[in-house]
């Protein structure tokens, strides 16, 4: 998940630095596509790998 994280943080600037040579509009929908996806990925991952864990309950 770090390395994931770590890659998405440098390749964002490089791949978006082309899109705001005409104001920062033209980087909105690539990016909100971006956000969508992983809300999808995330929704898929939690639907497919429920977690089926009882209440929280202290050790102490």
């Amino acid at each position: 998940m770090t390395a994931g994280y770590g890659a998405g943080q440098l390749l964002g600037p490089l791949l978006a630095a082309p899109l705001p040579s005409h104001g920062h509009h033209q980087a909105l929908p690539p990016g909100s596509a971006l956000v969508v996806a992983a809300a999808v990925a995330a929704a898929a991952i939690c639907i497919r790998y429920p977690h089926h864990l009882g209440p929280v309950t202290s050790a102490a």
